[in-house]
C-alpha cells in the first residue's frame, strides 16, 4: 500500500509515493511523463523522510546515491 505525502514541497517532483511494507518509493518528476520506481529503499531513509529530517529532493538523491534498482513505467 502506498503513502503519498501531501505536504509535498519540491520544484522538481510532482508526486511521491511510498510503499513502506515493500520499501518501494514511485517519484514522477515535473515536466516528466515517466514515473519511476525505485525498490530496496533503506528503512530508515524512509523513517527520516516521514520525520521530515530529509526533504523530498534530498530524500530522492540519497534513494540514488545509494544505488537503487529502479524501472521506468508510463
Amino acid at each position: 500500500m502506498f503513502v503519498q505525502p501531501s505536504n509535498l514541497k519540491s520544484t522538481s517532483i510532482e508526486t511521491l509515493k511510498v510503499d513502506v511494507a515493500n520499501n518501494n518509493v514511485v517519484v514522477k518528476f515535473l515536466n516528466n511523463v515517466k514515473h519511476y520506481i525505485y525498490q530496496g529503499v533503506a528503512i530508515e531513509d524512509i523513517v527520516s523522510y516521514f520525520h521530515d529530517e530529509l526533504s523530498a529532493g534530498e530524500f530522492v538523491n540519497e534513494i540514488k546515491s545509494k544505488g537503487c534498482q529502479f524501472a521506468t513505467f508510463w
